[in-house]
Formats: C-alpha cells, sequence, structure tokens
C-alpha cells in the first residue's frame, strides 16, 4: 500500500502542476486530465487492494466455536466492514443455532468516541432482510426475517 501511496500522491503532484501551468500552447490542461485519470487509477487500486488486505486480515483472525462464528471488523473503514459482513454472510451464512457475530467496537477510538462500524453494518444488514441485534461491541446476526 505504501508504494500506490507514493504512485498516488505523485500523480496528484503532477496534475496540480500541469494544471497550473497549462495553457492552450502547451497542452497543460490535457497533460492535466490524463493525470487525472491516473489518480482515479490509483484510487481505485488502492481501496482495492486495501479491502483485499483487510479481508484476509479478518478471515485470518475468525473464530468458531459450536455455537458462534465471531469475526472482527476493527480498523475496517466503515464501507469495508459492510462489504465484508455482506461477503461473510454470503459465504458463512447464519442461523439461529450458529449465528454469526461481527466485532464492530465500542467506537473508543471513533471521532466523538461514538461507534461508527456498528450502526453501519446493522442498518446495511437489517436493509438486506437479516435478523440482527446488537451488543456492546457489535452485531450478531441470526438469519433471515421471516416475512
Amino acid at each position: 500500500l505504501d508504494d500506490l501511496k507514493t504512485c498516488l500522491a505523485e500523480a496528484s503532484a503532477l496534475a496540480g502542476k500541469a494544471w497550473k501551468g497549462g495553457n492552450s500552447k502547451n497542452l497543460g490542461r490535457q497533460v492535466a486530465k490524463y493525470h487525472v485519470e491516473e489518480v482515479r487509477r490509483l484510487q481505485e487500486e488502492f481501496r482495492d487492494t486495501a479491502l483485499d488486505l483487510e479481508r484476509a486480515r479478518v478471515r485470518a483472525t475468525r473464530k468458531t466455536t459450536s455455537s458462534v462464528t465471531t469475526l472482527d471488523l476493527h480498523y475496517t473503514t466503515t464501507v469495508q466492514a459492510v462489504i465484508l459482513a455482506k461477503e461473510f454472510l454470503r459465504d458463512y451464512g447464519a442461523s439461529d443455532t450458529h449465528p454469526l457475530q461481527f466485532i464492530t467496537g465500542r467506537g473508543k477510538h471513533s471521532v466523538g468516541g461514538k461507534a461508527v462500524l456498528q450502526p453501519a453494518v446493522y442498518d446495511a444488514l437489517v436493509k438486506d432482510g437479516w435478523d440482527v441485534s446488537t451488543f456492546a461491541a457489535g452485531v450478531t446476526v441470526r438469519g433471515r426475517l421471516r416475512s
């Protein structure tokens, strides 16, 4: 990720420099547009790579007992947490007899000390029709809601 960050910073700087120095004679604006597209591509690659690394970390720290599977979403972004929760539910499922727990944290390290992952994951899963409840540091999914 550090290499991608460096490339992203360099492309951003080049885009800014080309834009500031650009005019109709030196094609600076067209050069700037090229660098902006490169920045967008690198941002997407960075986002995808970061998600892949978090997915691997969460899978590696997964804990399964005879009664519950627990996945720790600490250190993920809100977007990553929602994506991963949906993926893991698709992959592992959840039921009354074997629920899936997502540890989201209490929000101690969030701005204002308020949890951000828990409400985001909860809302997204409820919207998708899952039977979700909360506990102090996460959410528990017990299958699909019965309609």
